[in-house]
């Protein structure tokens, strides 16, 4: 994980920096020197900076920004940080804990998060997230014992000409190929984002696909609901853990053998 995306999880510049340079080769020794050196100000003025009581000035906090690689977003998140903890009363300090509340929650969005891009037309789109129908024949292409449109129409227990249908339709987006027979899972990219007119759709399919099956969960099955009151900090504090999650998720089901197919819905929303 960059230091960009490391910086949306804190709430105190000093210690997102120090936990940075820790990081680093040697566990940082020698980074207050060469951050001194970026900034042009003595080494002392560092030390005193991130190990006492006095804190970056906005000329500094940019310089600090680009020493560590930091995009436009990030930059402007460690400048509220750092506005935020020189804040010297309850009025400014709530303004620029707002602003951090807000700039938090538009990094954290998933498809910056991931760089996930959809390569489908809108007009595809429609017709991809209109039954949970299509990415199950796709996701099954990538199973070896499903990769006939036999295999496929008996799992599903429909129809082989509805089945053809829905193949025909993925072949020709290339999000499956066939050959000698056999049906492959394609290249081709599919997200379907949280201000796409499909969102809803694409939830709801597959959340219902899965209330079917809850009086059938088997013992290593895992279903979850707890209705909770919290503050809005904390509640961004659980999205990001959530996101981790998924990141973490991401990295074990992308190189995992293809054996069985699998749902994962996570829901986190306030209710209103």
């Amino acid at each position: 994980m960059s230091a960009g995306n490391k910086i949306f999880h804190f709430n105190d510049y000093k210690k997102f920096v120090i936990q940075e340079l820790k990081q680093r080769p040697h566990g940082g020794r020698g980074q207050f020197l060469r951050i001194a050196q970026a900034l042009n100000i003595h080494t002392t003025m560092i030390t005193h900076i991130f190990r006492g009581n006095l804190h970056l000035s906005s000329e500094q906090t940019l310089g600090l920004a680009e020493y560590l690689g930091l995009n436009e977003l990030e930059t402007q998140f460690l400048v509220d940080l750092v506005m935020l903890a020189r804040a010297g009363d309850q009025r400014t300090k709530k303004y620029f804990e707002k602003r951090i509340l807000r700039m938090r929650a538009k990094a954290l969005q998933l498809s910056e998060r991931f760089e996930i891009k959809n390569e489908l037309s809108e007009a595809d789109q429609a017709t991809f997230y209109s039954s949970w129908l299509y990415t199950t024949i796709r996701l099954l292409t990538a199973i070896p014992k499903f990769q006939t449109r036999a295999a496929i129409a008996e799992f599903l227990n429909l129809g082989q000409s509805k089945v053809n249908k829905l193949i025909e339709f993925l072949i020709s987006r290339g999000l499956v190929t066939e050959k000698a027979g056999k049906i492959f899972y394609g290249n081709v990219k599919t997200y379907v984002a949280q201000d796409s007119p499909y969102v809803v759709r694409h939830h709801s399919n597959w959340r219902l696909k899965v209330v079917e099956q809850y009086d059938r969960l088997t013992t290593e099955e895992l279903a979850f609901t707890k209705p909770v009151v919290m503050s809005e900090s904390d509640f961004l504090k659980v999205r990001e853990e959530l996101v981790r999650f998924i990141e973490t998720f991401n990295k074990i089901s992308e190189p995992s053998p293809c054996e069985k197919l699998y749902c994962l819905n996570i829901d986190w929303v306030q209710i209103k």
